[in-house]
């Protein structure tokens, strides 16, 4: 509950900062033994948002624990940027998203 409140707190009035379609890079983080890009992916397909990979590797963090992987997005409405987020925040697998 902390991390939702927390993230109201922080996030901007979407009206004046987004002009939609807009294009935004997504990172998702999670732990290394999970199929972090797989689990991303699906969740992209499931909401039929355009996307691509981005030019930046799928990354281990330095102690080899986490991966992070970043997709290239195009929102079209803040309806689709906000469920984006809160699928990611649901999904067991995935521990951080940026």
């Amino acid at each position: 509950m902390m991390r939702a409140k927390i993230m109201k707190e922080i996030t901007p009035n979407s009206e004046t900062v987004w002009s939609f379609p807009a294009e935004h890079n997504v990172k998702a983080i999670g732990f290394s033994h999970h199929p972090v890009g797989d689990v991303f992916e699906n969740i992209l397909k499931e909401m039929k948002l355009s996307y691509k990979p981005s030019k930046t590797p799928a990354k281990k963090s330095s102690s080899g624990k986490y991966l992070s992987v970043t997709f290239n997005i195009t929102f079209n409405s803040e309806a689709e940027v906000k469920t984006l987020y809160a699928s990611l925040h649901a999904h067991p697998q995935i521990v951080q998203s940026l």
